[in-house]
């Protein structure tokens, strides 16, 4: 079982371990908002079977907010 947390690293307050489980403070900003993403997986489901394969899902996923597939029609 894997999980994940995209966030922008400046929102970033603190990343802390409580009770073996890692626990992430971010700061959240009034004017333009905070945003994250969250996830997770399981080996047994088939699609993610491996860690290494968990960590690149999360670097392309990163990679696709940051970079986002913007589509425009003119007429």
């Amino acid at each position: 079982m894997g999980t994940g947390l995209i966030a922008a690293p400046d929102a970033i307050v603190k990343i802390d371990r409580i009770n073996n489980h890692l626990v992430s403070l971010l700061q959240a900003k009034p004017q333009t908002g905070t945003s994250y993403y969250a996830g997770a997986a399981w080996d047994q489901f088939g699609a993610i079977p491996s860690k290494e394969a968990w960590l690149h899902y999360i670097a392309q996923q990163a990679e696709c907010i940051q970079n986002p597939c913007v589509i425009s029609e003119k007429e």
